[in-house]
Order: structure tokens, then sequence, then C-alpha cells
């Protein structure tokens, strides 16, 4: 804490003196003008400009509900999914960002108590000076840079949740200094080291180096390769001690939780690689996110068990029905009244899966200390619509299909036990999601 505090008395001081800066130059009053939902001075080179957007997410769950609702509870419910609200500062070649979520207790709007969190959460906070096009740097919270799915902003998504990967092997956001540019006209590089991979988690690793490189080899073809690794410390255990497990836990995009966190202690290694093509409204991508911790000591008798892996890939589609250009942030040509708006078609195939880097024998468990790990995973298909009418305002309706690898980790119903007392949790489960944004600007 006593770090975060000083890192925000860095921050504010210096963007209180690109204000001061930018007030005292020799503007004339003629140069300020709104700009958005912001102010702009041409002559000082300044902006600044509140950003944000809300989020009010549905979602139904056709037959099926948790196996263990107190333990792995699912919410069939409407709630303010996010409430975000920042300040974004540019002056010559400074920028700065702050940004929180005031969702808390308005993430419930149904009486269910489903709520992550009572108050205000910080999300960025950072200052980036840019020395050159090839090299800049950034520094304060912000997102570690693995797995685009991850680095893409939740109101830029081309569904309703992120992908599996992204929900169970990506890091968070983490105070840290970091590297980027753009070397020639093909390569982004960013590069940097942080404190952990999750500021406010509690599953959070030791200091951490990242890299992210994305190489453009022809127009519309973008290829990213992503890595970061820390050490996890595992709580202390012994007579009088109650530690909790630290490792990957498997989350499904409609908050299952199917496969729990397992005692770990050592490297924590994360690494990846991607492909993007974009032509006009067409857009394919893919990705895949592995995930490896180690588990020295972990043993009920404090023996090294073989390390945890999660593997993670996902391949999206997505066709503007209404023709504008496929970009990172949408904007319909002609809107509402003017004409349809912009409507987005978007399918997704994804899988993940958990497993040991040890040989199969044995007794297959699902105990957090177990060596022999039972595999468990979900495969998920999405298909999904949104619609921008304006600029401001987009909704989503998506459907998605799940199957769990372990039938005996599913949800139920169909996840129940059949006649022949095998459990028939390997059915198909579908649920429904929509949501309802306004963005500013």
């Amino acid at each position: 804490m006593r770090t975060e505090r000083r890192v925000r008395r860095w921050l504010a001081t210096i963007g209180a003196a690109a204000l001061v800066a930018a007030s005292g130059a020799p503007a004339r009053g003629a140069d300020w003008a709104l700009d958005g939902v912001g102010v702009k001075n041409k002559t000082a080179d300044f902006r600044l400009g509140l950003t944000g957007y809300v989020q009010v997410d549905a979602r139904h769950y056709f037959d099926w509900t948790s196996a263990d609702p107190l333990t792995k509870p699912i919410y069939d419910t409407v709630d303010v999914r996010r409430m975000r609200t920042g300040l974004e500062l540019e002056w010559h070649r400074l920028t700065l960002e702050w940004d929180f979520d005031w969702a808390g207790d308005l993430r419930d709007l149904v009486g269910d108590d489903n709520v992550e969190y009572p108050e205000a959460e910080m999300k960025d906070l950072y200052a980036q000076y840019e020395f050159s096009k090839a090299f800049a740097l950034k520094a304060g919270a912000f997102k570690i840079p693995v797995s685009p799915e991850f680095l893409t902003s939740a109101s830029k998504t081309d569904f309703v949740e992120r992908s599996l990967l992204a929900l169970s092997l990506a890091p968070d956001r983490e105070w840290g200094v970091a590297a980027l540019g753009r070397i020639g006209d093909r390569l982004d590089y960013t590069a940097g080291v942080f404190k952990g991979d999750g500021r406010v988690g509690s599953t959070r690793a030791e200091t951490t180096f990242a890299a992210r490189l994305v190489f453009e080899p022809v127009e519309d073809l973008a290829l990213g390769g992503s890595f970061a690794q820390g050490n996890v410390e595992a709580e202390p255990d012994g007579p009088g001690t109650d530690p909790a497990p630290k490792g990957f836990a498997g989350r499904s995009p409609t908050s299952y939780r199917f496969y729990e966190r397992k005692f770990v202690d050592g490297r924590r290694l994360r690494w990846g690689f991607d492909a993007a093509w974009t032509r006009g409204p067409l857009s394919l991508r893919g990705e895949f996110l592995q995930g490896r911790e180690e588990r020295l000591g972990q043993s009920s008798i404090f023996t090294d068990l073989p390390e945890q892996i999660g593997n993670g890939w996902a391949f999206t589609a997505n066709w503007i029905l209404t023709g504008e250009k496929k970009t990172r942030t949408l904007k319909p040509e002609r809107t509402l009244f003017g004409g349809p708006g912009l409507i987005e078609l978007s399918a997704r195939y994804e899988e993940i899966r958990f497993d040991d880097a040890g040989p199969n024998e044995g007794f297959e468990g699902a105990g957090n200390r177990a060596s022999n790990l039972r595999p468990a995973g979900d495969r998920v298909f999405w298909a999904g619509v949104s619609w921008l009418p304006k600029r401001f305002m987009r909704l989503y309706a998506d459907f998605l299909w799940e199957t769990y690898r372990d039938a005996l980790l599913a949800p139920e119903p169909p996840g129940a036990v059949g006649l022949d007392h095998e459990p028939t949790g390997a059915g198909t489960y579908l649920t429904f999601m929509a949501r309802l944004q306004f963005m500013i600007p």
C-alpha cells in the first residue's frame, strides 16, 4: 500500500505539472475548445477528457443450474456489470490515465447478492512519455502485455464475456514499468517488469517479467507472441495454519467454476501466440495461451509434484453486415434514423484444458494436492450479434453452448447421475447473455 500511495502521488505531481505548463503556455482564449467530453488547446498541444462506459448485463440459463450453488453459484439475473469513469490527459508527448470502476453494490439489481466488490475499484493509473515512435516509457498500474483478448478493453470485446483463456490463464493489471514502441512500419513491441501479476489478486505472483511482439508481414495480417514469468510463493503450511491455494482456476464465461485452484509454489510461466487477419468488414482471429505452474513441495507430505498446465485456444470470426471496416473501435457510418447503425455478426469456438505434466499413473484426483491431476476443461461455441445504433451505444445478444470435459465436475442438470449411476454431465449447456452499453465519448 505504501508503494501504491507513493506512485499515486508521483503521477498526480506529473499531472499537476502538465496542467500548470499547459495553462502557462502562450495560448489565446480562443485556442481553448470543447472536445467531446473534455477540453483541448491546439496551441499548447494539450487535451483533458473524460472517458468511461456503463454495462448492464442480463443472462439466462436454459434448463440447468450449478451442481453446488453454495460454493459455485451462478446468477440468472440483471446487474450493472461495469461502470467505469476515467480521466485522460495528453500534453505534447506525455499521456496520463486514471480510471475507476464504480459499480460496487450496483452489480446486483435484483437482490441475489452477486457483488464482487462493495466499493469503487481503481483500474488503471499510469503515465506514458513518448521519446520517439520507436521508444516510449510507461509507468504505473496497467495491464500486463499478455494475450490480445485480455488487452482489449471490456467495452470493445466481440462478446459479452472474454474468452476462456483470458478468464482463466491471463494475468491482470499490476504496478510496473514498460518500454514500448514501433520499429519501422511492421513491428510493435512491449517489454516490462512488474511487481506481480495481479495487483488485487490473492494468488499474486512475485516480480514478473513480461513481453509482447506484434509483427505485420503483409497488409491486413498481424502475428503476435506474448510471454510472462514470475515466481509464486505458497502460504506457510503447518499446525494452526489454513493456507489457500494460488494456482490457476478454470472459470466458464457463465461464471461456473469447473476447475478449482491447486497448491503451487515456484515458477509461473505464461506464453502464447496469436494471429489476426482483417479486410474491410471481415475479421478472422486465433489465439493460443499456455500457463504452467510449478508445485514444489506441495504434496500432502511436502514432496514435489508435477507441474500444472493449462492450455487454451480460441478462434473468432466477425462480419459487419452494414459494411463498415472492422477496427478496434467500431463506428457506424449511418447512425439510427439516418441508417441502420452498425450491425456485426460474431462466432467463436474455444476450448481450455487443465492437467499435469507427469505420467498418467495411479489414481486421478481433483484435490488441490493430487499428484496425478484429473483432466478438466470446457469447450464453448458462441454465436452473437451486436448493434451500434449510435456511436455511444451498443447492444449485445449472445448464445453459447458449453460442453465440459469432466462430467463429474460439470453442472447439473444435465450433469446428473443416470439410471446406470454414471454421470451425465457431458451434455450441452445453453446460456443466453445480453448487454446494454453506453460509452463516453
